[in-house]
């Protein structure tokens, strides 16, 4: 397991330290949930705006034709 160090503003801190009467344990157990749900949460909104862009690249491509040209419509159908 690694670790670091943080520092935590005054109001964050006694927020923290009073929601769990000073236990360092639950405070650092607490912490540590939210840095994973948060980076979860990071890189699961990456993951959708990569697929969101890989779908529009493919439907500008595919509606990059124009009516009436051989390369309009559904596109590889060889004709």
């Amino acid at each position: 397991m690694n670790h670091i160090k943080l520092e935590l503003d005054d109001a964050t801190y006694q927020h923290i330290k009073s929601k769990f009467n000073n236990d360092k344990k639950a405070m650092s157990t607490y912490i540590i949930n939210l840095l994973a749900e948060k980076v979860k949460t990071d890189s699961l909104n990456s993951e959708i705006t990569n697929i969101k862009n890989r779908t529009n690249d493919l439907k500008d491509y595919l509606e990059s034709g124009e009516s009436g040209s051989r390369s309009y419509g559904i596109k590889g159908q060889g004709w």
